[in-house]
């Protein structure tokens, strides 16, 4: 349904060592005397009592303690002597302010309250671990990076610099931008790749009003129900199938770094299968990579009921903490949007996940003030509340993968005066942070030592500028 990959599931979850932080339930209202704990953790044996302190933002999902000992982070931190920490996002993981995720709930789960909740967090561990006119840098990638660097503009006074990587700045309703990029993508592998897929959807969609080839498709893609002649269900059933893909390319050169076998069906996996001619039909190439997904996720069958999803979203219970579908798809109805839609008959992967399609489900998960009118009015505020991609922001690092899908979002060119932008060649989402590997390409080695020399430049007051501030490798 509504499954993909996060850049995070390579730094497997670590549950030891995690600390509690009391926060304020909204720190809008001064009338709200609610609290709740914010779950942490903290790693010290780097510290070289120089007050130079690293913060790790998580986004979506549980924390993951282990970026305090892997990862680029880290690295920095061995380097500079640094002070490291890691703060979960409200309302992921164990971090529940509230009993349930219910909609009364979860009008306290905001980016803005997110931000609120960092700043009190570093105030709080200045007093607690005697921090002395500290140079807070914050790290994060993808929504965790975009926190980062709206931390670093929203409390200049308590946060020294940011590297983020990744990360999507501007909320665009209608994110089709995502998807091209996929295609493009696949296409740097191989343009046949491209062509293949291209006609496969063409060959399902032009199927889908004869019953006998629902049902064969059912068969052929391992459906758990049947594929009946419905509108939404049809569009769920595509939306699924691009998933695969998306998950390929955000995937892309990270596989070596987790521990899901998901992750190593990267785009040269794929597109090996879509141009393989001893298999005749472009349909029954596309159903043998999504089988090679299923059996990566240990899943027998595909769930493709608009329905059921939506009862799926619809429980206001936080279930395990790796099931966090309900909190991030409000987010992306209140505030950014970022539906990855594909609308026009000529595209790729065809015209059956509209931007309509997304924002219909949030109106039927949220309720009917969730439209189109209300989604597209968010949108608009985030970007007036924190610049899009003309955020006025100094000492930030911006990197992003060439092949990343999130990339037209974030800021790849012509950074803001005082901070940088670093493209990486061939990479995709989020690599600069990920831990080392003997595999890993140049240019990613390359742009990890322009971050640590920027950053170093930053920690110590050098007065000269690089002479560029945009870097390509």
């Amino acid at each position: 349904m509504l499954r993909q990959l996060d850049f995070h599931d390579s730094v497997p979850n670590v549950e030891d060592g995690l600390e509690w932080f009391e926060q304020k339930l909204d720190h809008f209202n001064p009338a709200c005397t609610e609290t709740w704990l914010q779950r942490y953790a903290v790693r010290m044996d780097n510290y070289g009592d120089n007050n130079l302190v690293f913060l790790f933002v998580e986004g979506y999902g549980a924390v993951r303690t282990k970026w305090l000992k892997h990862g680029h982070m880290s690295r920095m931190a061995e380097k500079f002597s640094a002070a490291e920490f890691i703060v979960e996002h409200r309302f992921y993981g164990g971090s529940k302010p509230k009993p349930n995720i219910s909609l009364e709930s979860l009008k306290f789960l905001s980016s803005e309250q997110s931000l609120a909740d960092l700043a009190h967090f570093i105030k709080g561990m200045n007093t607690l671990h005697d921090f002395k006119n500290p140079k807070w840098i914050v790290f994060g990638g993808a929504y965790g990076g975009s926190l980062a660097a709206w931390l670093r503009y929203k409390y200049p006074h308590l946060v020294f610099a940011a590297v983020t990587s990744g990360s999507p700045l501007q909320a665009k309703v209608d994110f089709s931008e995502y998807m091209q990029k996929v295609s493009d993508s696949l296409a740097l592998v191989n343009p046949q790749c491209v062509d293949a897929i291209k006609a496969a959807n063409q060959k399902l969609i032009d199927g889908m009003s004869n019953a006998t080839k629902r049902e064969h498709y059912r068969e052929l893609f391992r459906l758990c129900e049947p594929l009946e002649w419905n509108e939404k269900d049809i569009m769920t059933f595509f939306n699924s199938l691009r998933i695969d893909y998306t998950h390929a390319v955000q995937s892309h050169h990270i596989g070596m770094n987790t521990d899901s076998d998901a992750a190593y069906i990267d785009m040269n996996t794929m597109c090996n299968v879509m141009t393989d001619e001893s298999i005749h039909c472009p349909v029954h190439r596309y159903a043998e990579v999504h089988k090679l997904l299923l059996a990566s996720y240990g899943e027998k069958c595909t769930d493709h009921k608009y329905d059921g999803m939506v009862e799926w979203l619809k429980d206001t219970s936080y279930g395990p903490e790796t099931n966090f579908w309900r909190q991030l798809y409000y987010q992306h109805c209140t505030e950014f949007g970022w539906f990855q839609s594909s609308g026009e008959k000529n595209d790729t992967f065809g015209d059956q996940f509209p931007a309509q399609f997304f924002i219909d489900l949030c109106t039927d998960v949220y309720g009917p003030s969730f439209d189109s009118e209300h989604l597209n009015k968010s949108a608009e505020e985030t970007n007036t509340n924190y610049g899009g991609l003309s955020l006025p922001v100094s000492r930030v690092v911006f990197i992003h993968g060439s092949i990343d899908p999130w990339s037209p979002l974030g800021i790849t060119t012509n950074p803001p005066e005082g901070s940088y932008a670093i493209l990486i060649n061939g990479v995709a989402h989020c690599a600069s942070m990920l831990p080392e590997t003997r595999d890993d390409p140049p240019q990613l080695i390359e742009a990890r030592k322009k971050t640590e020399q920027i950053v170093g430049d930053w920690i110590t007051g050098k007065k000269h500028r690089l002479a560029k501030r945009t870097f390509v490798f």
